[in-house]
């Protein structure tokens, strides 16, 4: 089978290797099969999408709708490349997975707004699959509503023109969309369970992801909570999507 390349935008090494990871667990790839670049380490080089069974374009702590002023070299860099591959994959309607920095990626390159109105602190999140999502592939015998977790400064205010809107929720309207027939993009991280979960939303203490002692709180409401619908996202866009 043809790899799929994974790409993480972290700046951190402990939350780079958690995330692969936990994508690693969720794909059900091995790491010879799920292709990984750090796009912090080094710029992306030319990419040939025919080797290539899909893109995968994991989370960050840079916003997208940041003032130009507030990024750096490095994430001005990033962007660039993330832009760059990101339309090549929409106009070519190319395998693609993002989370949350991914949504925004898609957004970006579609010209759809994003902003704060819609920004989540760190924690758990109810989802419902609309009835665009009843009918896509992966969502297809998903439960009517699922659970998983985000923490989020900036989300989508619209759904972009021409994209399905797959899955909402009452605390921020753009979940997940799909972008042609096989370009897909979440605001939730469907890459997390429980444990990943509280050990990211740790890492990123003092982030402004939450206020002072949510955490505790979170780990507490969460107990027993069942994400195994949303990881099956990710499951599922690997073995559609894999080729020889």
């Amino acid at each position: 089978m043809k790899p799929f390349l994974y790409l993480s935008a972290r700046t951190s090494d402990d939350a780079t290797a958690a995330e692969r990871a936990s994508m690693l667990e969720h794909t059900g790839l091995g790491s010879d099969a799920l292709v990984h670049h750090r796009l912090d380490r080094a710029p992306l080089p030319e990419i040939d999408l025919t080797e290539l069974s899909g893109v995968l374009l994991g989370g960050s702590p840079y916003d997208w709708s940041a003032p130009p002023e507030r990024k750096d070299p490095l994430q001005r860099r990033v962007e660039h490349d993330v832009f760059a591959l990101v339309r090549r994959i929409l106009d070519a309607d190319f395998p693609f997975f993002g989370a949350c920095y991914g949504m925004g990626a898609v957004a970006t390159v579609l010209e759809t707004p994003l902003g704060p109105d819609f920004a989540e602190d760190a924690g758990a999140v109810t989802l419902q699959v609309t009835s665009a999502g009843r009918s896509d592939r992966l969502l297809d015998d998903a439960p009517a509503q699922i659970s998983s977790f985000v923490g989020h400064h900036e989300s989508l205010l619209e759904v972009p023109k021409g994209a399905e809107l797959l899955l909402t929720s009452a605390t921020a309207p753009v979940q997940m969309i799909r972008v042609g027939e096989r370009g897909y993009a979440t605001q939730f991280h469907p890459e997390l369970d429980r444990s990943a979960f509280i050990r990211r939303a740790t890492l990123y203490d003092g982030h402004g992801y939450y206020p002072a002692g949510h955490i505790a709180a979170i780990e507490q409401a969460t107990l027993g909570l069942d994400t195994t619908p949303a990881h099956r996202l990710l499951r599922r866009f690997a073995l559609e999507h894999g080729r020889r």
